[in-house]
């Protein structure tokens, strides 16, 4: 028989544990509905789950979902957090055991905070996972939201050639959603991107299209942006022109306030003095003047003076001018100094953190065997070889993903690369005897690359069968990566000595450093240069660039291609003297 007291306690137990449960089951019921209206009200999502206790919450799963659902509210309110403290529950959760789309959604919110830390490079590694699982699912909004998010890295980064292809992937997967806006702003973006390419042609006719869009959506303050875009590019005439047509269709013939910079420097341009000192007197002083526009708007005044000769005017707008160049220089450094300290200050922590997690986990580990040791080192085998037989399943996926997604670049790639050989047939010397081996050696990847597509087709069906070909495909691209040993030989001979010129003046580069840039001589794309090398991964890429423009000392306005580009002109020219 059970004594009062037992009793008593059993009945206590009972009670708590419906308690929880229901308890659980009302928190589960409020971030449901926080999820459901978290697009169109974002703000009372924001408020229903400040309103939960995260201690009150009990299991994994709706931890986690709470996790991943916090860590997107914040983001749809645009609150911008550099720390993963939030949604660390729900990256170590479904990392392991959840779905496509929620793997998807935890990889991207968590490479977001990482670019909102500034480290680009994790940032980039975390969202390219997270492209991995999206194209698994038909979540196509998501798609868009994670190559949208890569194409802005890119493009911060100055790495133009990147945001366009990231930019256009997004824009056609927001296009397949509907959400036309976000298509429009992919598009215009895209416009940008060309611009400071140096491809104005280019530029103008992404600009058009998502003028396009914006007029068939009737939003007239985007139509007025686009159209200052493209007269900012235009020659003087058909940019007043594009502007007068504009304000006369769409803004009852009046000039925006953030159009009088364009306009000083259109009657800048058409050498009417009197005008452009107007619209830049008018201009430098409001609020949308920022100080790179004031920067322009004072040459612009200091020029005037210079032409009408008054020189102590022109003298005081050029020390305006000058100030403002000064303080755009040094914001510029002390933000590069601030995204260096927090680099070092979070790489210092992530030590410390480490240290103290392996302390932590060996005092565990030795009281869990005081406690029961057999148990534990059963239990121990017993996890470890579902969790090995599980990670190798997750790698298998991931790795097959990343070899679908490789050979489908080829595909999209590979008339081009063939078309690059048969330029290089034409152009290089073939009588001499490392030229023929490099124009040899380049036919057989080609070859390859041909061998792995066609396996692609053939084994349909068949993963494991296209991952074993594949793996070996790739094994022996690794093996010959220094197969290419005269490329820079064939490069220096038919561009002027332009290897010698690199090793001479950047001593610090390397001989991948040096193939790179030969592979960039012959105008090979960065994408282009990963399928030669068959680097399934495109955040190398991005890294091999990033480190190549450091030892180059370039500026973050001028591209590596353009600056090869140019270097070969100048060489040319000496050569030619």
């Amino acid at each position: 028989m059970i004594s009062p007291k037992l009793h008593l306690i059993f009945l206590a137990l009972i009670t708590a544990a419906i308690c929880s449960c229901g308890n659980n089951e009302h928190i589960n019921s409020k971030l449901s509905h926080a999820d459901t209206i978290l697009n169109k009200y974002p703000d009372s999502s924001l408020t229903i789950i400040k309103s939960i206790n995260p201690t009150e919450i009990i299991g994994a799963a709706t931890k986690a979902k709470y996790s991943l659902l916090y860590s997107q509210i914040l983001d749809k309110n645009y609150i911008d957090i550099s720390s993963d403290s939030i949604i660390s529950y729900a990256v170590k959760y479904y990392s392991k055991r959840g779905t496509s789309i929620q793997k998807a959604k935890t990889y991207y919110y968590l490479g977001r905070i990482y670019s909102n830390a500034k480290d680009v490079e994790t940032s980039i590694k975390m969202l390219s996972e997270a492209e991995l699982y999206a194209k698994q699912t038909t979540d196509y909004y998501l798609c868009g939201l994670i190559h949208n998010t890569l194409a802005n890295i890119y493009f911060s980064q100055g790495s133009f050639n990147e945001a366009i292809a990231m930019y256009k992937q997004s824009g056609n997967y927001f296009g397949k959603t509907g959400n036309l806006c976000k298509k429009a702003n992919a598009l215009a973006y895209i416009g940008k991107a060309y611009y400071l390419k140096g491809d104005d042609s280019s530029s103008i006719t992404f600009y058009n299209k998502a003028k396009e869009i914006y007029i068939n959506k009737s939003d007239t303050t985007k139509i007025l942006l686009i159209n200052s875009a493209i007269a900012d590019i235009q020659d003087v005439n058909k940019a007043a022109q594009t502007l007068t047509d504009g304000y006369n269709m769409y803004n009852n013939n009046l000039i925006p306030e953030r159009d009088y910079p364009l306009w000083a420097k259109i009657y800048m341009r058409q050498h009417n003095y009197k005008q452009a000192e107007k619209c830049a007197l008018y201009s430098i002083n409001k609020k949308f003047a920022t100080d790179r526009i004031k920067i322009g708007l004072y040459a612009i005044l200091r020029d005037i003076e210079l032409y009408n000769k008054n020189y102590l005017k022109a003298y005081k707008y050029s020390k305006q001018y000058s100030k403002y160049l000064i303080s755009a220089f040094n914001k510029e450094k002390d933000q590069r100094i601030q995204e260096i300290m927090e680099k070092y200050n979070k790489e210092k922590l992530q030590v410390s953190y480490i240290a103290l997690e392996k302390e932590h986990k060996y005092q565990k580990i030795i009281y869990g065997l005081v406690i029961s040791l057999m148990l534990l080192i059963g239990s121990f085998i017993i996890i470890k070889l579902i969790a090995k037989r599980k990670n190798m399943q997750e790698k298998f996926k991931r790795e097959l993903a990343e070899s679908h997604i490789y050979v489908e670049s080829l595909h999209n790639n590979f008339s081009r690369l063939e078309n690059k050989y048969k330029a290089l047939n034409l152009e290089i010397d073939t009588n001499d005897e490392k030229s023929a081996t490099f124009l040899k050696l380049f036919e057989q990847r080609l070859t390859l690359m041909k061998e792995i597509m066609e396996t692609a087709y053939i084994s349909e069906g068949n993963p494991t069968h296209f991952y074993n070909k594949f793996k070996e495909y790739i094994s022996d691209n690794a093996k010959t990566e220094d197969a290419f040993g005269d490329l820079q030989y064939v490069v220096n001979k038919k561009y002027f000595g332009i290897i010698d010129y690199l090793k001479n003046n950047y001593p610090a580069l390397t001989k991948t450093d040096l193939d790179f840039c030969s592979m960039l001589c012959f105008g090979f794309s960065s994408n282009a240069v990963r399928l030669i090398y068959g680097h399934t991964n495109m955040a190398s890429v991005f890294t091999k660039r990033k480190k190549l423009r450091d030892k180059l000392n370039l500026q973050t306005n001028i591209q590596i291609d353009t600056y090869i580009k140019n270097l070969k002109k100048e060489l040319q020219k000496n050569n030619t003297f």
